[in-house]
């Protein structure tokens, strides 16, 4: 239709005269036509690279979204909640604040969900009583030694990571990013790591982690390879805290695939300690 309409203009100009306003005006018909034809043609192109297979043979759209999972959230914000840093209010009320707004197209699709192993909670009940009102907050107790299913023989902190990875759904969201309490986001954060995201799906679609903090905070991964980084805690727990065995996993010592699954490092903390 467009060539038909390319064709016809220029019949138009050579059988007829024409004032220069009309010539200029069909010669813009002309043009704009051309581009839309090349606009079509960069946007499959676009399709074809940055949406191609990803983990397991699905698909990844241009934001980062897996196409079957587009109804899940985009990240889930799992908070490692520990009674001894006391940061619990700060570090929940300042990831609050950088929730999307109503008006943000990201609205809804980011959850915080904060997770306690201790039995001292005092402060994790004051959050709790805080936020039972707020839809993008979830406070839950997890299971402990005394629980079954808890992992035996393994150290608190690694037990703790890895009863979180396993028993709250995290394979229902298309994200995941650890936080440890006692780190508190940087303002504007989730809008950087947000970036991070998007170009880390540029660079290598099927990519392992991201990290854009330090220690077990910032950490990103996706939602089904939750299970797969708990099992790798569970298996090598004797051996390294739990801190570098998830660096160990992020790097892909275990990884199988030639070439490995990439991660990448942000360059900036996006994560502060108030201690600091």
């Amino acid at each position: 239709m467009v060539n038909k309409g390319v064709g016809a203009g220029w019949k138009m100009l050579v059988k007829r005269k024409f004032s220069f306003v009309q010539i200029i005006s069909v010669a813009v018909a002309i043009l704009s036509a051309l581009h839309t034809v090349w606009l079509a043609s960069q946007m499959n192109a676009l399709r074809t690279n940055c949406g191609g297979a990803g983990i397991g043979g699905k698909s990844f759209s241009l934001l980062g979204q897996r196409r079957d999972h587009e109804n899940m959230p985009w990240l889930q914000i799992v908070v490692l909640y520990s009674s001894k840093s006391k940061n619990l209010m700060r570090s929940i009320a300042a990831l609050v604040e950088e929730l999307p707004h109503p008006t943000d197209p990201m609205y809804g699709k980011i959850t915080i969900l904060v997770v306690n192993h201790d039995d001292s909670a005092d402060e994790f009940d004051q959050a709790r009583e805080e936020y039972k009102s707020n839809a993008a907050v979830s406070l839950v107790r997890g299971r402990t030694k005394a629980d079954a299913g808890w992992p035996v023989d393994t150290p608190p902190a690694t037990a703790r990571l890895i009863d979180t990875l396993r028993s709250h759904g995290l394979e229902r969201t298309q994200h995941v990013m650890l936080v440890e309490d006692s780190r508190t986001v940087c303002p504007n954060a989730l809008e950087a790591i947000h970036y991070l995201v998007r170009k880390a799906y540029r660079y290598a679609p099927s990519w392992r982690a991201l990290r854009a903090a330090v220690g077990m905070t910032g950490v990103i991964l996706h939602g089904t390879d939750a299970a797969a980084l708990a099992k790798y805690l569970h298996d090598f727990a004797g051996r390294r805290d739990a801190d570098m065995l998830l660096s160990e996993w992020m790097v892909g010592v275990s990884d199988t695939q030639d070439p490995p699954r990439p991660h990448f490092v942000f360059r900036s903390n996006t994560f502060y300690s108030p201690a600091e």
